[in-house]
């Protein structure tokens, strides 16, 4: 993240592509050349390249999933839809698979059709049936660490709250901060990795 970033209390933090639709231009706070085709992964994190804590996920860094990864039991789903995390998560989850889940009732994400960006800019300001906190699913991710180590210090409760792969280059990522102060983006990283984990690293 640009020095000095912060995401302000209850807040996101919006990440698009430079080319996306200009409605989504005008909600971000930073522009990213490297945004998924629906078979990248991205982890938002906190620490340094030595010692870091993976916050939460959208995919893995494992094997190439092929188009995409399934999500709430829908085929290839980061690919060609817009993903919005449900009411109810209130924390990231370093568990890709726990998070993506198998049904809709079992996933932390809501898969929305392509091109959908009615959530964009604000989490919860509106609440169409499937977002609500009583939707089903978990009520919060585990937070857990995926390479931390000494000196990461500590991470916000910050998470993924929406993902779009759109057509042509309508792209982006929102992170959101569920705490009730502004948070200092400075120690914090959205790493990703292309076609899974083909070793193609972009930060």
């Amino acid at each position: 993240f640009p020095a000095g970033a912060l995401i302000g209390a209850g807040d996101v933090y919006v990440i698009a592509h430079p080319s996306a639709d200009p409605s989504i231009v005008d909600q971000s706070d930073l522009t990213h050349q490297y945004l998924s085709n629906g078979d990248d992964g991205y982890a938002l994190v906190y620490g340094s390249e030595s010692a870091y804590e993976v916050i939460d996920r959208i995919g893995d860094f494992g094997a190439d999933p092929g188009d995409g990864w399934p999500v709430a039991g829908i085929a290839d789903a980061t690919k060609d839809h817009t993903l919005v995390r449900k009411l109810a998560v209130t924390a990231g989850n370093a568990d890709w698979s726990a998070s993506s889940g198998t049904t809709a009732a079992d996933s932390e994400w809501i898969v929305l059709p392509q091109n959908t960006w009615d959530h964009l800019g604000s989490r919860g300001s509106s609440d169409p049936s499937g977002l609500t906190p009583d939707a089903g699913g978990e009520t919060g991710g585990s937070g857990s660490s995926g390479n931390a180590g000494a000196g990461a210090g500590t991470a916000a409760p910050l998470f993924f709250s929406e993902y779009a792969e759109g057509s042509s280059n309508n792209k982006y990522l929102e992170i959101y901060n569920p705490t009730s102060s502004a948070v200092s983006l400075d120690g914090y990283g959205f790493p990703s990795v292309s076609n899974g984990g083909d070793g193609s690293t972009h930060e």
